[in-house]
C-alpha cells in the first residue's frame, strides 16, 4: 500500500450545462493518478445524490466507474453514469479505494481518496 499514498483524483467533470432533469443520464469523467497501480486494483466510484440545504449529500448513490483510454504518465481516465431520481439540487464527486480479492471491504483500511473540491 506504499504507492497508494500517491493516488490522486483530478478533472472531475460532466457535460451538463445548467439543468439536469429527473431521469436524465449524467455521465461523469475523472482522471486518476495511479502511478503504476493497475486499474483493476482500484475501486473508483461516482458518489452522487440530492443536496441538503447546507450543501451536504442528503443521501447518495454509488456507481462504479470504469477505466477508459490509455494511461499517460500514470494518469487514467475513468467514467460512470447516474440518473437523478428526484428533483432539486444535485451534486457529485468521485472517490477511490484499493481493491484486492483478499480484501473483504475496500473501505476498511481507511485509504479512501476523494476528489478535491473544484
Amino acid at each position: 500500500m506504499t504507492k497508494w499514498s500517491g493516488v490522486q483524483i483530478r478533472n472531475v467533470r460532466s457535460r451538463v450545462e445548467d439543468t439536469l432533469h429527473v431521469g436524465d443520464s449524467l455521465r461523469v469523467e475523472a482522471e486518476l493518478y495511479l502511478d503504476d497501480i493497475a486499474a483493476e486494483h482500484v475501486l473508483v466510484q461516482l458518489y452522487a445524490g440530492p443536496l441538503a440545504q447546507d450543501g451536504s449529500f442528503a443521501h447518495r448513490q454509488l456507481t462504479v466507474m470504469a477505466p477508459e483510454g490509455e494511461r499517460r504518465d500514470g494518469w487514467q481516465l475513468f467514467s460512470g453514469s447516474t440518473r437523478p431520481a428526484e428533483a432539486g439540487r444535485f451534486g457529485f464527486t468521485v472517490r477511490a479505494a484499493p481493491v484486492h480479492p483478499l480484501l473483504a471491504d475496500p473501505h476498511s483500511l481507511g485509504l479512501i481518496r476523494w476528489a478535491s473540491p473544484a
